[in-house]
């Protein structure tokens, strides 16, 4: 007698969503949030006369956040 082969069951591939404009706009709002705090806080920095090598530091993370927010409204 033959053998039969049991059927496989595929399994179902999980589709990567794409995020929708509204996540997007979201994460674009924030990273706006960050950037308008990180700028007041420079200018708070420079009247509170701190070392350069803070507001350095500070400048450092606002142009990263923007690197960000620019790479976000390329995809939006």
């Amino acid at each position: 007698m033959a053998k039969k082969k049991k059927a496989k069951k595929k399994k179902a591939r999980k589709s990567k969503k794409k995020k929708s404009l509204k996540h997007h706009a979201k994460e674009l709002h924030d990273i706006g949030k960050k950037y308008t705090k990180h700028a007041l806080s420079i200018s708070v920095l420079h009247k509170q006369e701190k070392t350069r090598k803070e507001i350095k530091k500070q400048i450092q993370k606002i142009e990263k956040n923007l690197k960000k927010l620019v790479k976000l409204a390329g995809r939006v």
